[in-house]
């Protein structure tokens, strides 16, 4: 496996059943092996964990084994070469191996394309530092190094010329600076406008501009142009504290200046870096949300959830939705198509009939809309208890 996603992963069970043996990543075998302890303990409210193990199997699968970082090894008569390659996710993996004297890297979601990426949400790992894109420009130009004749991304086409497409990538990536560089100690954010979540990344849908300081005082806005709204907090700290004096109007605006020229910067590189020429999916890489995610409820009780799903196509689409549910569960309806409009979306009501006692039971939507296939691409949780 190159990583923990359950688009990459969904299969495993039945693979397993089948007999198959399965190596994955060192950094990433908890979110095989014992996922469910993740699902457990994981932070639901108030998250500012943005590590995206929430996309993980919904139950555990048997590991054989951890692919040996940096070395070469034989599976079934082939000799992989195993590297490590962080970026959309801390623990990617890609695999390198020789046919008909070609070398051909299996990359995982690393690279969509020459120069783009599938997903920029995956990349930010955490909410104020930027390690995702650093370690795909590291990533990248690694490969580059490699000798490759030939790309296989798990998202995207094949690419024929690798060293050229991963130094685009890396010379892009390098641009996803760091946020909180305005110069003054404060943290410049750029979010999308999901109050109920914080933002992967700002970008084609890049409505509000936020300076994010560490105090109490409620945010206030202020408008900017080309309907960038800034907020700007009270600072807690030396080295954080806002213009004052005669010459503070001058300097607020100044600072608004900035914050304005950051989120033009952002955007373009967003558009450089995500494959908007092909798919209008945005920022946070969702086409398809259940709502609400977190659900209580009592055993064999009837829980109505709203299923969301948007049209990243300019044309009319039939979207194919299906519910994976835990054993004994039941859906109504668990299978149906929707026809979506041009960039469009539909809501729909899933009727869910729960089963016995269990904390956080997870279920998901498998998602294909039109000849995109997403898999298991929207979950939610739901803790079933016995009234009190």
């Amino acid at each position: 496996m190159t990583h923990h996603h359950r688009d990459q992963a969904q299969g495993l069970a039945r693979a397993a059943a089948a007999g198959a043996r399965i190596h994955v990543p060192a950094a990433e075998r908890d979110l095989f092996g014992d996922v469910g302890e993740m699902w457990r303990g994981r932070a639901l409210h108030n998250d500012y964990n943005l590590r995206q193990d929430r996309f993980s199997l919904l139950e555990p699968v048997p590991v054989h084994d951890v692919v040996p970082e940096y070395r070469t090894r034989t599976y079934a008569g082939t000799a992989v070469e195993v590297l490590p390659t962080p970026g959309h996710t801390t623990g990617s993996t890609s695999y390198v191996i020789e046919r008909d004297g070609r070398r051909l890297a299996f990359t995982g979601d690393l690279i969509y394309a020459p120069g783009k990426v599938w997903s920029l949400a995956a990349t930010q790992w955490s909410y104020v530092d930027n390690e995702g894109p650093a370690m795909t420009v590291l990533s990248a130009l690694q490969l580059a190094g490699c000798g490759l004749d030939l790309l296989l991304p798990s998202h995207g086409e094949p690419m024929d010329e690798p060293e050229p497409a991963l130094r685009l990538l890396a010379a892009r990536a390098r641009g996803r600076r760091p946020r909180g560089a305005d110069g003054r100690g404060r943290a410049v954010h750029l979010v999308r406008p999901d109050p109920g979540r914080p933002a992967a990344a700002a970008g084609p849908e890049l409505r509000l501009a936020r300076v994010r300081d560490h105090g109490a005082r409620p945010a206030r806005a202020h408008p900017l142009p080309g309907g960038v709204r800034v907020r700007r907090g009270r600072c807690a700290g030396a080295g954080h504290r806002r213009p004052a004096g005669r010459h503070g109007g001058d300097r607020r605006r100044h600072h608004f200046a900035l914050v304005a020229r950051e989120a033009e910067e952002q955007e373009r590189l967003h558009r450089e870096l995500l494959p908007l020429d092909d798919l209008a999916i945005g920022p946070d890489g969702v086409v398809a949300r259940v709502t609400p995610y977190y659900s209580r409820a009592e055993p064999r009780t009837v829980v109505r959830l709203g299923l969301r799903v948007r049209n990243p196509f300019d044309a009319v689409r039939k979207a194919v939705v299906r519910t994976v549910l835990p054993v004994g569960w039941v859906a109504v309806p668990d299978e149906a198509a929707i026809s979506l409009p041009p960039l469009g979306q539909e809501l729909m009501e899933i009727e869910v009939t729960t089963g016995g006692p269990c904390r956080r039971a997870r279920l998901a939507v498998d998602v294909t809309v039109g000849e995109l296939r997403l898999g298991q691409h929207a979950e939610a949780v739901i803790d079933v208890r016995e009234s009190a």
